[in-house]
């Protein structure tokens, strides 16, 4: 009984999270790599829609392989596991500003 409650604030907290990483994306995508909005919104939007897909994907191997608890169980394992990749964005930016800063000196 106690799931009842729990289920809509678990969607509503992941909801939000959502929206948050993915306006935090636009604005990181736009200030330091330096791309136009009409290309930030495109990443945005395929990365929300891989999100979207991805949960049919899950709910098929729940339902048809796994079944529902190992699947949270591999799923929690591989969010727990993966590699935090913060580093690889600094490399990005950098190296997106040197070809900004490059392509800049070309054009004056």
């Amino acid at each position: 009984m106690l799931s009842r409650p729990v289920f809509p604030g678990t969607e509503l907290a992941e909801r939000v999270g959502v929206m948050g990483v993915s306006t935090n994306m636009v604005t990181y995508l736009v200030g330091p790599l330096h791309l136009s909005n009409a290309r930030s919104a495109n990443i945005v939007t395929n990365f929300m829609g891989t999100l979207n897909l991805l949960a049919f994907l899950g709910g098929f191997v729940a339902d048809a392989k796994l079944g529902r608890y190992r699947t949270i169980a591999a799923s929690a394992t591989v969010a727990t596991t993966v590699r935090d990749n913060s580093n690889m964005f600094r490399v990005i930016t950098r190296s997106r500003a040197v070809v900004s800063a490059d392509a800049a000196s070309v054009h004056a």
